[in-house]
């Protein structure tokens, strides 16, 4: 099991989503089983599909994302447990709509702009999440991330 940490500065965007049927429910209950997870292959013998996968780019380190229902994303990082009774720390970091058609208002944009790391031009690669190390984010960088994010919020 994981930990989910969902901090207070995200609670909005997370209310935002009731009624929306995005799905969010689910994917927070499969972070806490597993974020790695891959899906069994399909009926056309391809490869299994991840559950989560890598963003491309400078945040290929930090931020791993999943697919919700609706068009909606939600970018998440972790962390090492703090205890040895939990695989680690899932923190996610944005929940919100993809928007091809207005950058300003998709959640990639969004979250390379809250990092302040210029958005790659390119389309995603999205490999699975959990290839080699995975992502981490520091306390200080998070601490950075939720202040700003938290000023976001507040001038919707």
């Amino acid at each position: 099991m994981w930990d989910v940490l969902v901090r207070r500065e995200l609670r909005p965007l997370i209310d935002d989503l009731k009624g929306k049927k995005t799905g969010y429910a689910d994917a927070y209950a499969q972070l806490q089983r597993d974020p790695c997870a891959i899906y069994p292959p399909g009926k056309d013998g391809d490869d299994g599909r991840p559950f989560a996968y890598r963003l491309s780019g400078p945040l290929r380190p930090k931020v791993c994302g999943t697919r919700l229902k609706r068009d909606h994303r939600l970018a998440f990082s972790m962390q090492l447990p703090e205890s040895d009774d939990v695989d680690g720390i899932v923190i996610v970091l944005y929940v919100g709509p993809r928007n091809h058609s207005y950058r300003p208002q998709d959640i990639w944009t969004i979250v390379h702009d809250l990092f302040e790391i210029e958005s790659p031009p390119e389309d995603h690669l999205r490999p699975p999440c959990c290839d080699g190390e995975l992502p981490h984010i520091d306390q200080d960088e998070l601490d950075e991330f939720m202040t700003r994010l938290s000023r976001l919020v507040r001038g919707r």
